[in-house]
């Protein structure tokens, strides 16, 4: 177990990050909260998302419809950018292929608490292939951001 704290401020702009293998589910949500952290956001989960999670959301590519009808990014749980004040990153298990992993952060007094459910692909490495998430009395989680997906397609 290792955990990371870094205090930052977001802001929700796009950020493009390059295909890679990750080889451990630290290394996975360090690359994807890094575009948090340093001003940005990721539309593209395609690099971070299971292929299961991925063919379920017809892509990983999340328009910005999509993330208007959720109201937030699935990935801070925020509505609009604030100050996090805590940043913690935590792997609590690993089994074989899969691991459980958790983010947490605290935003105007608030407590964020993103759970990462991850399975080890073989040509991917570490990937994501469930998130819940809660922020004071509002919960989330993977199946909500695929429902705002499926109502931005259509019209």
């Amino acid at each position: 177990m290792r955990s990371l704290i870094i205090p930052a401020a977001m802001a929700f702009l796009v950020s493009a990050v390059p295909a890679q293998e990750f080889t451990s589910p630290d290394d996975l949500l360090s690359s994807l909260y890094s575009g948090y952290l340093s001003g940005g956001a990721v539309t593209n989960f395609e690099p971070y998302f299971s292929d299961r999670l991925t063919e379920e959301m017809d892509g990983a590519r999340v328009p910005r419809e999509a993330l208007g009808r959720l109201g937030f990014d699935p990935i801070t749980g925020m509505d609009q950018p604030r100050l996090m004040t805590v940043f913690n990153l935590e792997t609590l298990a690993t089994e074989g292929l899969t691991a459980t992993s958790v983010a947490s952060f605290r935003a105007d007094g608030v407590l964020f608490t993103i759970n990462f459910e991850l399975v080890r692909e073989q040509r991917h490495g570490w990937q994501i292939d469930h998130i819940s998430g809660k922020a004071g009395d509002v919960s989330w989680c993977t199946n909500d951001l695929v429902a705002a997906m499926q109502a931005a397609a259509t019209p």
